[in-house]
């Protein structure tokens, strides 16, 4: 089994990816998946297998032919985004094998950096070019959009959680006067689209675990000169919690947990509280030597009463005990002296 045609890649990365062997039965089937696996580590534009029969035996050349090197990276139209916040988002470098997926994939990072910027119709090329033997350059053409605010946000069905407490909890604001400061308001497609999910939070937070909220309606205001979004909210009926039980691995009596909750029978649910209670439970394990105990909430519903019952489910795991301890930078006071104190 022979490699040839690879002068930049190291034939061992290569021999790593190839599964047949000397001394194997020919297999057509098993070559084509070596010839994926070279292909997969993203260095080769071509991989072909020669076969050569002498006697009984065969012989196989894998053929490589390896991807250019990139050695020019350029960057231009970008007036508004420095070359170093691109440079931190793209995937291309300088003195690497070009990967077609990482230049296509570093345009479309570009361009979701200037949406997050709040800027709006930009577009993004790139040119790639030969430069010498096994050598290529790429340069990114930047056509910069306009930036781009929020103007208005309106929530349309909140009758029961108050819109100011919903806005605390989203990014999208519209412009104030400190905005170029600040940068609220700034159009970003990505973060209006996913207020839905922190909106649906805030319910889930307030009990209204049936609470249903629409996708962002966006739409452009000509007399405002900027965007105004509109989020539909269905919030559906409170529930309270109407039980809390322990389960599992317990090394300790149901009221002595208790006593760590925040959330008691007959409050309104909240999946803050709840989140809150399972890492004040698992501190209280580890407080107790179990320091990688698990603690799963199994939530049951009853949409009838509107009601949630919460079974803390334990699983302890060992319990782990001080080995050693370490003191370090004490050039002048004696260990003893520290440890005594600990």
């Amino acid at each position: 089994i022979g490699i040839t045609g690879n002068k930049r890649v190291e034939t061992e990365l290569i021999n790593l990816n190839i599964q047949t062997k000397v001394g194997d039965k020919y297999s057509k089937i098993q070559i084509r998946e070596d010839i994926k696996r070279i292909y997969r580590l993203g260095y080769f534009e071509q991989v072909e297998v020669n076969v050569e029969k002498s006697g009984k035996r065969l012989f196989l050349d894998y053929k490589i032919q390896e991807r250019p090197v990139l050695v020019d990276l350029r960057i231009i139209g970008n007036d508004e985004v420095n070359d170093e916040s691109i440079q931190e988002v793209i995937q291309v470098r300088e003195g690497r094998i070009i990967d077609l997926k990482r230049v296509s994939d570093s345009q479309k990072s570009i361009s979701s950096l200037y949406s997050q910027k709040g800027f709006v119709g930009t577009t993004v090329d790139y040119e790639i070019e030969p430069k010498g033997e096994g050598t290529v350059s790429v340069l990114y053409k930047i056509n910069e959009g306009d930036t781009a605010y929020i103007k208005e946000v309106i929530f349309s069905g909140n009758e029961n959680v108050d819109s100011k407490k919903i806005k605390k909890r989203i990014y999208s604001k519209p412009k104030y006067y400190l905005s170029i400061l600040t940068k609220r308001g700034l159009y970003n497609v990505e973060e209006i689209k996913r207020d839905s999910d922190r909106i649906r939070a805030t319910y889930l937070d307030e009990g209204y675990l049936d609470a249903k909220v629409s996708k962002p309606e966006i739409v452009y205001d000509n007399d405002k000169e900027g965007y105004v979004v509109t989020f539909r909210i269905e919030e559906g009926d409170q529930y309270k919690l109407s039980n809390i039980t322990f389960s599992g691995d317990l090394i300790a009596e149901p009221e002595e947990l208790s006593t760590v909750l925040n959330l008691s029978e007959g409050d309104i649910f909240s999946t803050f509280k709840m989140q809150s209670d399972i890492s004040a439970l698992t501190t209280y394990y580890g407080d107790q030597g179990y320091a990688f105990a698990n603690v799963n909430p199994d939530v049951q519903l009853d949409r009838f009463n509107f009601t949630v019952s919460v079974d803390y489910q334990f699983e302890k795991g060992n319990a782990v005990s001080v080995r050693n301890i370490d003191i370090e930078g004490n050039s002048r006071t004696r260990d003893k002296v520290i440890r005594r104190e600990i």
